[in-house]
């Protein structure tokens, strides 16, 4: 199985043993997280997953669609919001103890850079306003 260009192989000594200092259990998921990260599976689903959120985006664009399914779109919207915070803490754990690693590789920063930017509160609809 090839390993997704930003996500680097559990690198290991001839012994078998892994070249950083961990416990079994992180080793484990280190191990666990860079398989998922460089799945894939994993990759088509997070395709997927921001060609869901294009199409939500685009019929939020509609006042009839939202004033009749906004509470819908709010639910969908932090869903998506959910799986990509997921998606992200899976690709950073990936890169075990040396995350800043992550950062070297120009993609995993700017889909960090958006998923981040994301979690910060949106000027505009505020749930108080009449």
């Amino acid at each position: 199985m090839a390993a997704h260009p930003g996500v680097p192989p559990l690198r290991r000594h001839p012994r078998g043993t892994p070249i950083l200092r961990a416990s079994r259990y992180e080793t484990d998921s280190i191990h666990l997280c860079r398989r998922i990260a460089s799945s894939r599976r994993f990759q088509d689903g997070a395709l997927a997953v921001i060609v869901a959120n294009a199409v939500l985006i685009g019929v939020e664009t509609s006042p009839a669609q939202w004033d009749r399914y906004g509470d819908v779109f709010d639910v969908l919207n932090a869903a998506v919001q959910v799986i990509f915070v997921v998606e992200i803490a899976v690709r950073l754990l990936a890169f075990g103890p040396r995350i800043r690693r992550c950062f070297l590789d120009p993609w995993n920063v700017f889909d960090f850079s958006i998923v981040a930017l994301s979690l910060l509160p949106a000027p505009g609809r505020q749930e108080d306003e009449p």
